[in-house]
């Protein structure tokens, strides 16, 4: 009869044994995920805020050496892709675009040149070879003169589009109407785990 109680005492003791256990694996499983997920999102608000900084510090040093722009804006934004029954996905992008009043394709291109050296003393990693000049490309009836680089930082995708004397294109105006609008634009855009900044079509 003794045996049979200790038998029955040790099977419960490794049931409860089991049943402890899986409920620790469960925990730490749970618990893992949800400092995954804090980490994560803490890691993805850091590249936003990262490449908000490095943009701001890239025009900051364009100023410096190549001299104010006649205009410029900052943008930051967040949107989703459309889709038909339920949200997409979110992502969200950071900017600044600037305009200068040059007089020739000539000037364009040794101040992209300039500025793709400045850019290269920062974070951002060339994603493929840069742009060498402005190229003139013609789309309908519309020649458009532009380049456009990409880049990595951390982990969202960045892009620098130089546009040169093509009104569809540019936003910005200038100062003096007889120059030729040279408007850069440096930005960087990726998903993003949390609604950062304004959803575009709220703005």
């Amino acid at each position: 009869m003794a045996n049979s109680k200790t038998k029955r005492s040790r099977i419960g003791f490794a049931r409860h044994r089991k049943l402890a256990l899986f409920i620790l694996v469960v925990v730490i499983a749970v618990g893992g995920y949800l400092a995954y997920q804090a980490i994560s999102l803490r890691q993805n608000k850091h590249d936003f805020q990262q490449a908000s900084a490095t943009i701001n510090q890239i025009y900051s040093d364009v100023v410096k050496q190549v001299g104010k722009p006649d205009n410029a804006e900052i943008k930051s934004f967040c949107a989703r892709a459309h889709q038909e029954f339920t949200q997409g996905e979110l992502s969200c992008e950071v900017d600044t675009s600037f305009i200068y009043p040059v007089v020739s394709k000539d000037s364009a291109n040794t101040m992209m040149q300039a500025v793709q050296s400045l850019i290269s003393k920062h974070k951002f990693v060339p994603a493929q070879s840069l742009s060498s000049e402005i190229s003139d490309r013609l789309v309908v009836n519309t020649i458009y003169h532009a380049a456009s680089d990409k880049y990595k930082l951390a982990s969202l995708q960045c892009t620098v589009n130089y546009v040169f004397d093509t009104p569809d294109e540019t936003f910005l105006k200038l100062k003096d109407a007889n120059k030729k609008p040279f408007e850069i634009t440096i930005g960087c855009y990726g998903p993003a785990k949390q609604q950062y900044y304004r959803l575009a079509s709220s703005q």
